[in-house]
């Protein structure tokens, strides 16, 4: 280039700018999302006005090139962030509805676009009939989901149910419309490459997934950042890995987007900084690069050419692309009992297609599938089908379509979806209890600082301060707005909390104390609120500050730095994501983690080794105090043999038999959680003292012992499960011998304990069928089952222990 080149590149670059700018607004002012107005601008500086001259004045051949670069930079970074935002967990618990919505929402307009493809094959000659077929079909079935996310959020309905369908099926949809793009290449064999290579990409996937996702996951853990990539080391790793990830498939003969897609689903979804760190400074990067790739895309639609024969193939491109889409969609979710105006704005939201569809169109071109006539229809037919959305909302949508708990329509989407809620269903909430030893309230009341995949009790202050959470019932004049104030206060603290927890700060300064100059320049925070930031921790006694510098303060030492065993932070986050989810949640009744009924449940969630030890390093932290007093809640000197069911890696039994040396003990638990028992023994010195009996207590037998205890296991499984423990315990107890149960029991009355209500529904959110219950329930179970005499008595935090006595 030369130095008249480099000038007008500049030149060029600040224009775009200012014309992204300026058409984002026009658009808005339509009531339209940005993109559309760049889109469209991107467009008209094209070869579309004055035949060309314009273009051609304004963006030379030399400078085109460089251009083109920018634009597949800025086009990397957007697939990376589109693969990153597909959220698994959504995939999994979103239900009936939503499984109606994608299929709906794929099938159909595949199947008319096919038919759309043999019509306009005509006398077109693409490099492949079959892989044009396909890509056609594909090309009408996506839904743009960065734009549509975008609409949602302009509208205030990012955070309600329909919102969530719409976005969990859109995601759904990306994936596939990917997968069916690679298999397009695969059939064109573009790119230069035989087919051979091409096929490589398959190999190349699975590697990503089953040894890249591990390496990555280690590495961003040693550059300094347990809880996510947010240094710089961390940023040059994930960086380094999507350019590789997009050369790879480019040198494969597929497009470099498929590779940036890959990588962004490949990243571990654990590195939770990513979202805080690396996604603005992404987003910011591309607000100058995707403007660019809209006048590059420009550049090759000319829409002066398309002429009559052409606006008869648009017109039936465009019935094609909506009335697939809209049909579909609303077939979809009609099959599983959504009212008909519901299905309509779910349909009216699916037929998004924007930036994702301008993305595919581009691949076609360039592989050879379309020409530059067709191409500028279906840039037309992604411009319509977008502008379209806004205007179809505002006739189907309703104000309370904005309730993210769904307050003004309660009653229609419990009709709407009886097939969905036809099952009765207790009370559910969290995998857990014991007490969480977080000081003061800097936890207090927040349900997801109740974690639970199979412990967790976290007791807020406010829980027991009289007016803190409980509003009263006397007259107004005494009403005050204080408690809904606590809340928020405490929801803010639990937000600063987790931040620094995603940030890895407390173990970057476990061993070294940090100015606040030093934090900033080490994590990234911006120092307008580091200094609020950071003094909040100490306040709530997670930080210590002297001369001016911080340290983690003692017990966030202990529970929160990511190398320890007892380290809670990920029991946090995935509460987080959960209670995210709390509405969706409410609506269907199902897990929003994925779980499903069985004993497998915790098998599926935790597949290797290194999963188990952390996930129960979590769990001896909380449930220590339950552990604890449970020696001193009974009578054990007249005990020989105890078995712990569901005991996990035996620490609780591990105190018991510390503090009664005469007990043999053994934990029957799942076969896979054995070699984290045996390490775990080895390490406290205990090996021989406390055996293991591996088995599904569903299925096998107990082993026959004096007293069976059932410590945080009752309350992941559903009522008949529970009766069903409690005949396998009276069966293994001899006349004489006893049942120990122990959970976050719910007050008779179901109004004070606060923290066990929350608990419990955080069950519902963990587990199928799990919840907590009240002692006289319990005691119920255990009753039906055979056992004469069953009392409870506190235990230790929220916990209750329920004590049945077999004496016959």
């Amino acid at each position: 280039m030369t130095e008249i080149d480099v000038a007008v590149l500049f030149a060029d670059l600040s224009l775009i700018l200012l014309m992204a700018r300026v058409a984002g607004r026009v658009a808005h002012r339509f009531g339209q999302p940005a993109v559309i107005g760049e889109i469209v601008g991107g467009v008209l500086l094209g070869p579309t006005l004055f035949h060309g001259a314009l273009a051609h004045t304004l963006f030379p051949v030399d400078v085109r090139p460089c251009l083109s670069a920018l634009a597949d930079l800025g086009l990397v970074l957007f697939m990376f962030m589109v693969g990153l935002e597909v959220d698994f967990g959504r995939l999994r618990g979103c239900g009936r509805i939503a499984a109606g919505t994608v299929l709906g929402s794929a099938a159909v307009p595949f199947a008319l676009g096919a038919l759309l493809a043999l019509h306009l094959l005509g006398e077109r000659h693409p490099a492949s009939r079959a892989g044009f077929v396909l890509f056609i079909a594909v090309a009408v079935s996506v839904t743009a989901f960065p734009v549509l996310a975008r609409i949602l959020t302009d509208r205030s309905m990012n955070g309600t149910w329909l919102g969530t369908i719409a976005l969990t099926s859109a995601a759904a949809c990306d994936l596939f419309a990917w997968a069916a793009l690679a298999a397009v290449q695969v059939l064109t064999g573009s790119g230069g490459r035989t087919h051979w290579m091409v096929l490589l990409v398959v190999p190349y996937g699975l590697l990503l997934f089953t040894c890249g996702r591990p390496l990555l996951a280690r590495a961003l853990s040693s550059s300094g950042r347990p809880g996510g990539p947010a240094s710089a080391g961390g940023l040059a790793i994930v960086l380094t890995g999507l350019l590789v990830s997009a050369a790879v498939t480019q040198a494969l003969g597929l497009h470099f987007v498929l590779g940036a897609f890959l990588f962004g689903l490949v990243v571990p979804r654990e590195a939770v900084g990513l979202k805080s760190v690396l996604l603005p400074r992404v987003q910011f990067t591309t607000t100058l690069l995707l403007p660019v790739y809209f006048i590059v895309a420009g550049l090759n639609a000319d829409l002066s050419r398309i002429g009559m024969s052409g606006l008869a193939d648009l017109g039936l491109i465009l019935a094609v692309a909506v009335t697939g889409k809209f049909a579909g969609t609303w077939i979809g979710a009609r099959s599983q009992g959504l009212g008909a105006r519901h299905s309509a704005v779910l349909a009216t939201l699916m037929n998004t297609r924007g930036l994702t569809e301008l993305i595919a169109l581009s691949v076609g071109l360039q592989i050879g599938l379309l020409d530059r006539g067709l191409y500028a229809e279906m840039v037309v037919m992604a411009v319509v089908t977008t502008v379209m959305t806004g205007p179809l909302l505002r006739c189907f949508a309703r104000p309370d379509d904005r309730l993210p708990v769904r307050q003004g329509q309660q009653q229609e989407l419990e009709h709407e979806h009886e097939q969905e809620q036809r099952h009765e269903r207790g009370p559910a909430g969290p995998e857990g209890g014991g007490a969480v030893v977080l000081p003061g309230p800097a936890l207090s009341g927040h349900p997801a600082a109740v974690e639970c995949v199979t412990v967790a009790s976290c007791r807020a202050p406010s829980d027991t301060a009289e007016g803190d959470w409980r509003m009263t019932k006397g007259a107004p004049a005494g009403a005050t707005a204080e408690p809904l104030l606590q809340m928020a206060a405490d929801f803010y603290k639990w937000r600063t909390v987790l931040f620094a927890v995603e940030l890895g700060l407390f173990s970057a300064l476990l061993d070294t104390a940090m100015t606040t100059d030093e934090v900033c320049d080490r994590f990234g925070v911006d120092r307008r609120g580091a200094g609020d930031f950071l003094d909040a921790l100490v306040s709530v006694g997670l930080l210590e500050r002297a001369d001016g510098a911080y340290r983690a303060a003692p017990v966030a030492a202990r529970f929160l730095d990511g190398e320890k065993a007892a380290y809670l932070g990920r029991f946090l986050q995935q509460a987080d994501a959960r209670w995210a989810r709390v509405g969706e949640g409410l609506l269907t009744g199902e897990p929003q983690n994925g779980a499903r009924p069985g004993a497998g449940m915790f098998v599926r969630q935790h597949r290797s080794r290194q999963e188990w030890r952390a996930y129960y390093g979590g769990m001896d932290a909380l449930n220590g105090p339950s552990g604890r007093a449970l020696g001193d809640a009974f009578d054990w000197a007249a005990v020989k043999r105890v078995t712990d069911v569901g005991g996990a890696r035996g620490n609780v039994l591990a105190q018991l038999v510390r503090a009664h040396p005469h007990l043999e003990a053994t934990v029957f638990d799942l076969p896979a959680v054995e070699p984290v028992f045996t390490e775990h023994m080895a390490e406290l010195g205990l090996t021989g003292r406390v055996s293991f009996r591996p088995g599904d207590f569903f299925h096998d037998p107990l082993p026959e012992s004096e007293v069976v205890v059932f410590g945080h296991v009752l309350h992941d499984w559903d009522v008949e499960q529970r009766r069903h423990l409690a005949r396998r315990a009276f069966e293994a107890v001899a006349p004489g011998g006893y049942a120990l149960a122990y959970d976050t029991m719910i007050d008779e009355d179901r109004r004070t304990k606060t923290n066990s209500l929350l608990v419990s529904l955080n069950m519902m959110l963990c587990t199928p069928g799990g919840s907590e219950y009240t002692p006289s329930e319990g005691a119920r179970w255990f009753a039906d089952a055979g056992f004469a005499e069953v009392s409870h008595r506190p235990l230790a935090g929220d916990d209750t222990l329920l004590v049945a006595h077999r004496t016959r």
